[in-house]
């Protein structure tokens, strides 16, 4: 996974987010090129993503179903640190959690936000 800055966000925001490394690859040129903030205006940005989701298969179409699988695989990996670090499982998840909802940008204890966004 690679961390692509600037994407869409929250309530309009802009904010960071975990892609795969070989579609970081593929905007990496077209951004490096570009002098703008965006490649596309918001709504062309909604139907190319809607378009390539469903043209692989896929049934989520919006970038927050993205942020969502986001945060479920940063929360996994923190998991496994915690883990790793000598922490308990109760504690793990805790921390994971927290981690978690601080990663979306949030306060790291804001509880309504890890259950909207984590199973």
């Amino acid at each position: 996974m690679k961390l692509l800055a600037g994407s869409w966000g929250s309530g309009g925001r802009t904010g960071p987010a975990l892609i795969s490394a070989d579609l970081y690859q593929r905007l990496e040129a077209p951004f490096a090129r570009s002098q703008a903030a965006a490649l596309a205006p918001r709504r062309a940005y909604q139907v190319a993503l809607r378009r390539a989701a469903i043209a692989v298969g896929g049934t989520s179409t919006g970038s927050h179903a993205q942020r969502r699988t986001s945060a479920t695989e940063v929360k996994n990996a923190r998991y496994k640190d915690h883990i790793k670090d000598g922490k308990t499982t109760k504690e793990a998840k805790k921390l994971a959690v927290q981690d978690t909802v601080e990663h979306l940008g949030h306060s790291r204890h804001r509880k309504d936000l890890a259950a909207a966004y984590l199973p």
